[in-house]
């Protein structure tokens, strides 16, 4: 059971977790079953990342496919070198990013995203495609890093998409407010004036 590991409503990591034994990756929350309770990385890391999420599946990809009403803070996601390679063809929607791919609700706080995130093929291109490095989709209710004090977020990773989408550096699509936030990831993707 979760509850094990809630401290304060929050799953907290204790240490670095080495994710180099993990090839396929199902993301924490769907639509669903989105993921209400938070993610304090307490200053650790989730290292050498090089995952696969099947799309066709998982049409909300990221570390958290679909987080309703949580927070996610003091984490690092990914080493220099790691990737998320996004596969698979979901005709209706796809939401990825690095750490989470749809939020409602949510906030994002001193979260810092070192993985690529690469989309090898995809059917749904265009304004229902929306990738970031930090949130590929975030509504009204959240907020990706804070003004007061060193609250921001960062991405490092670069975002490879080879079909027309929604793309940003750390949202694809923005309903929320973006703070004190910083994109240092390259984002290669392809131009349509249908978005």
């Amino acid at each position: 059971s979760i509850s094990l590991y809630l401290v304060d409503g929050s799953v907290r990591l204790m240490a670095d977790i080495d994710a180099s034994s993990i090839k396929e990756w199902v993301p924490a929350g769907s639509k669903e079953r989105p993921l209400t309770y938070s993610f304090d990385g307490a200053g650790h890391s989730i290292l050498n990342v090089n995952w696969r999420i099947d799309v066709s599946k998982y049409p909300y990809a990221g570390f958290i496919g679909y987080a309703k009403g949580i927070s996610v803070e003091r984490l690092t996601f990914g080493s220099p070198g790691s990737r998320v390679e996004l596969r698979g063809s979901n005709s209706s929607l796809t939401q990825a990013g690095g750490i989470a791919g749809a939020a409602f609700s949510s906030s994002f706080e001193r979260v810092t995203n070192n993985a690529t995130l690469v989309m090898l093929e995809n059917s749904c291109p265009g304004k229902n495609l929306s990738i970031g490095g930090i949130v590929g989709y975030s509504d009204s209710g959240s907020n990706v890093g804070l003004d007061s004090g060193n609250r921001g977020c960062i991405n490092n990773g670069d975002l490879l998409v080879n079909v027309p989408c929604k793309e940003g550096g750390l949202v694809g699509h923005n309903d929320g407010i973006v703070t004190s936030s910083t994109n240092y990831g390259a984002i290669l993707g392809k131009i349509s004036g249908n978005l």
